[in-house]
Parts: C-alpha cells; sequence; structure tokens
C-alpha cells in the first residue's frame, strides 16, 4: 500500500511539472514576440502591400510622430551603432513621407506643415533628404558595414524597403543577413558570367561603393567589398580568377530624385 501510494504521488508530481510547463509556453512567446517588435514595424505592414508602398493606406501622422520620437532620441545618443540606427530609421521615415507628399497624400491635414519641410536638424546639423542619405553611408563605411543593401531609396530594384526598425543590438548581424540576401535573391541586380570573368551588379551600388569606372583597380577593390557576401561558389570562382574579372553596372530605369 505505501509503495502504491509513492507511486502515485510521483505521477501527481509529474502531471503538475507537465501543466506547470505547459502553461507557460505561450506566456514565454508571447513576451518574446511583444520584445521583438516596434512601433515602425507595425507602420510598415500597414504602409506596404506586396512590397509596394501603399501611400493611402499609410497612416502619415503616426510615421510622423515616430520620426520625430527618433529625432528626440539621436539629440541624446552618440554611440556609433545606436546614432547609425536612428539616422537609418529616421531618413526611412522620412522618405516615406516624402512619398507620400509628392502623391498628393493629406490624409491629415496637420501633416501637410512637416511634408513641405526640405530640411531636417540632428544634433545641431541640418540635413536634406539626400545629404541624410549620404552620411548614413559614410558612417557605415568608417565601420566597414555593407549598409548599400538595406538602404533604400523608394523603388522596386536596389535595396529591399524596410521592414523593421534598425537596432543598435542587432544591427551588424541584421546589415550582413540582408547582404546575403540581397546577392541571392537579386538576380537583376548582380550576376557573374563566369565564361566571360564578368560580374555586374546594379548602378546605385556602384555608386554608393565610390566607384566610377569599371578599371581593374577599381574591379578589384568593388570585388574585395562584395566578396564576403556573394555566395560561396561565385566567391570561390572570384578568389581563382581574381586578375580576369571585372566589374559591369546595370543601369535601372526606376530610380527617384530626392532633393
Amino acid at each position: 500500500m505505501k509503495k502504491q501510494t509513492m507511486i502515485l504521488m510521483f505521477c501527481w508530481m509529474g502531471i503538475s511539472v507537465t501543466s506547470a510547463s505547459l502553461a507557460q509556453k505561450p506566456h514565454k512567446y508571447t513576451t518574446k514576440n511583444k520584445s521583438e517588435s516596434s512601433v515602425f514595424d507595425s507602420h510598415m505592414k500597414q504602409c506596404f502591400k506586396n512590397n509596394v508602398l501603399r501611400c493611402d493606406s499609410c497612416d502619415t501622422l503616426a510615421v510622423r510622430g515616430y520620426l520625430v520620437d527618433q529625432i528626440n532620441k539621436t539629440s541624446n545618443n552618440k554611440k556609433s551603432y545606436a546614432r547609425i540606427c536612428s539616422f537609418m530609421n529616421i531618413y526611412h521615415s522620412w522618405l516615406i513621407l516624402s512619398l507620400c507628399a509628392s502623391n498628393g497624400l493629406k490624409r491629415l491635414s496637420n501633416d501637410s506643415a512637416f511634408l513641405t519641410k526640405d530640411t531636417l536638424f540632428l544634433q545641431q546639423s541640418g540635413f536634406t533628404l539626400s545629404g541624410m542619405r549620404s552620411t548614413i553611408l559614410e558612417m557605415a563605411e568608417k565601420d566597414k558595414i555593407p549598409i548599400w543593401c538595406s538602404l533604400w531609396n523608394g523603388t522596386v530594384s536596389g535595396a529591399p524597403h524596410p521592414k523593421k526598425e534598425f537596432q543598435p543590438e542587432s544591427f551588424v548581424s541584421t546589415i550582413k543577413a540582408k547582404a546575403k540576401a540581397y546577392f541571392k535573391t537579386s538576380p537583376d541586380e548582380y550576376s557573374l558570367d563566369r565564361s566571360k570573368h564578368i560580374i555586374t551588379v546594379s548602378e546605385r551600388m556602384i555608386q554608393e561603393l565610390g566607384l566610377f569606372s569599371s578599371d581593374k583597380s577599381e574591379a578589384s577593390l568593388a570585388l574585395e567589398l562584395i566578396l564576403p557576401h556573394i555566395p560561396e561558389s561565385d566567391a570561390a570562382f572570384c578568389i581563382i580568377n581574381k586578375s580576369l574579372v571585372s566589374i559591369r553596372s546595370i543601369a535601372v530605369s526606376d530610380r527617384i530624385s530626392m532633393k
């Protein structure tokens, strides 16, 4: 009888532990998801449908509020990754607002004053939209971060539109992952012709890498910059045939002009 009682007791304890662990799983899952999302992420889901900016469904007042919040954070932050993350979040928010304005969107009357501004002040410096983009590229170059694969310019080609807020803790890993994805999933932006030893990349990338021609010295520099991110089989081929490889640019016609 005593033995049976002990067996029943252990069974009851096992059921209790199992029930407790099952009860905890939904709580942990919900908390994790909540911590990984942000206001910006929800704005992006609303603004983009099938990877295209839908100005008619974009809540410009909410995006503007997020942008102002990022500006305030930047004023108090001088750390490298935190600063560049804020700059990128501000740039993308500002670009979306500008595109909505250029499409005649004035869903909320009190947005109109902000949308007509062509200069923003960050840390006592004035920036235009294109000036901010250049600054972000310069900041990334100092840290050797391939930012060109993540800095959207408002078009369907080139770097993809932003889907999530950039955060200092995951900034480097996110950018590197985006670079690898860019070369694997953008055949119109990158290709390798092994028979002719020619790499073709988008003209935007050539410009943002600071290259202006396709001579051998610049081809070598471009190759050095993109090798860590292109598919491994392509990288191996380029390393073996480095002296023969040349770089060509792909002309893209859907670029927008940024004032």
